[in-house]
């Protein structure tokens, strides 16, 4: 219950801010789904109380793909922006929030 109580929350603001920081700075946008990622996994392991088994391994990643959504919504109104390597964020946030989780 810890996981969702905290991962949801930080997921949906993680998604914000970096939908913030995206129109702020305008590049760098696959570092910070990095950064994001690897917080939310950090976050889960939290929640998970130092755990990084299933079924918090897959919380994590959908949790980080849930942010990268959010934040593609807030910034670009689609779930799939267009052109460029940005799209590359979901892939980057999910893998990275593994290694929060297990580090």
């Amino acid at each position: 219950m810890r996981v969702i109580a905290g991962g949801v929350p930080a997921a949906l603001l993680g998604g914000v801010v970096y939908a913030q920081l995206l129109a702020a700075v305008g590049f760098g946008g696959l570092i910070l789904a990095g950064l994001l990622g690897f917080a939310i996994g950090r976050v889960v392991k939290w929640g998970a109380r130092g755990q990084s088994q299933q079924p918090f391994r897959g919380i994590a990643m959908a949790l980080a793909a849930v942010a990268i959504a959010v934040g593609f919504i807030a910034a670009f109104g689609s779930l799939l922006p267009l052109g460029g390597l940005i799209i590359l964020a979901y892939p980057v946030a999910v893998w990275l929030s593994l290694r929060g989780l297990q580090s």
